[in-house]
């Protein structure tokens, strides 16, 4: 008789994933989905949220989305903090391919017979950027910034290709400062002597390295991390950066010194191929004007 129990349970677990859906509850789809989606939970939640929070203002299913589910759809995909159609062509596509994650688990589940998303016409992918700061500007940035944490994750950004989901994943503990290294989501990396030395720096804020315990950055969301780079560029009178092009800058200037490990890929092929769209930006830079530090 022990079938029927999980029967039973798999029914409940069902509806209260149903009902999470249903209520446009994002944290409990999320969580009880966990391998669903190809992204960390919390990059997972300040996509969907979007789409989560205008579903439950204007009442509409996610579950059993209406007729016009579509035509709603492009509103949210396209809201920022900045208002209306503000979101950039990737960011939609991101919210897209996660949205279809979770779709394709309700389907699995066998609480959805068909894709709300099918035959919705994505965006076409935004052209690579062809400007990335100076390597002067970026040692500006760091060097004026006055937060010691801040500087420390501009580090590990800006020399060692940091994601910043990694930064804000990092804790004291995947640190070994006597050799040098620090375990990231897929690599251990050498670090290179001026991140430690940031990372030191930090350290000492704390009492040393024995006494440095939990996260090594008080942030904990990408939102409130991009708010504080943001005001550190102010500061340092430097154009805002998405952390995204700071990581792209590392790969430009340090690509050829930096193993494939070091700089967080596990594949040799996927960094070769990361490097030369690096190499692109460089060489589209080189090209056209000089733009100011």
């Amino acid at each position: 008789m022990t079938g029927g129990g999980s029967e039973v349970a798999q029914d409940e677990r069902q509806l209260k994933l149903a009902r999470a859906v249903q209520e446009a509850d994002l944290d409990r789809v999320v969580a009880m989905l966990p391998d669903a989606f190809r992204a960390p939970q919390h990059t997972v939640r300040s996509t969907l949220k979007w789409i989560f929070e205008a579903a439950e203002r204007d009442g509409v299913n996610l579950l059993s989305p209406p007729e016009d589910f579509q035509a709603w759809l492009g509103a949210p995909l396209g809201e920022t903090r900045s208002g209306p159609d503000t979101a950039k062509p990737n960011t939609v596509r991101t919210r897209l391919t996660l949205l279809g994650a979770m779709y394709r688990a309700l389907y699995e589940e066998g609480l959805i017979r068909r894709d709300p998303l099918y035959g919705y016409k994505r965006p076409p992918a935004q052209r690579q950027l062809n400007y990335l700061p100076s390597r002067p500007a970026i040692e500006r940035l760091i060097l004026q910034a006055k937060d010691p944490e801040m500087r420390a994750a501009l580090r590990l950004i800006t020399r060692q290709a940091f994601q910043t989901g990694e930064v804000l994943d990092l804790k004291w503990a995947d640190i070994d400062p006597q050799r040098g290294t620090i375990l990231r989501r897929r690599t251990e990396t050498h670090l290179a002597p001026e991140v430690l030395h940031s990372l030191q720096h930090l350290a000492d804020k704390h009492g040393g390295w024995f006494f440095s315990k939990g996260h090594v950055l008080t942030i904990r969301t990408d939102a409130g991390f991009r708010q504080a780079l943001w005001r550190t560029c102010k500061e340092a009178n430097v154009d805002y950066v998405p952390p995204s092009h700071l990581r792209q800058a590392a790969l430009r200037d340090f690509g050829q010194t930096l193993t494939y490990l070091d700089a967080g890929y596990v594949s040799p092929k996927a960094y070769k191929e990361a490097l030369g769209l690096a190499q692109g930006v460089l060489d589209s830079q080189d090209q056209s004007p000089k733009q100011g530090d």
